[in-house]
């Protein structure tokens, strides 16, 4: 079950995300470039805070290990 806290912040995260694409393009159909920069800014750095948050969220994933299966070798000397 999720708290309050981690669903409101992934809420306003969200939100300051869209504000920042929202606000880039509105800086770049304006061509202000200063404007466009800070509101890419904010929108990466809370899409950063997303990831971490969903990377928190998440279990650890053990390594995948595969093992090699050579070919046995009553077959290779049937073979023969």
């Amino acid at each position: 079950m999720k708290s309050k806290a981690s669903t409101s912040s992934k809420s306003i995260a969200w939100c300051v995300f869209l504000a920042g694409l929202i606000g880039a393009g509105v800086g770049i159909g304006n061509l202000q470039v200063v404007a466009a920069v800070f509101w890419l800014i904010v929108a990466s750095v809370s899409g950063l805070m997303l990831l971490k948050q969903r990377a928190d969220s998440r279990p650890t994933a053990a390594p995948l290990v595969r093992e090699i299966q050579r070919p046995s070798t009553e077959l290779h000397s049937q073979a023969a």
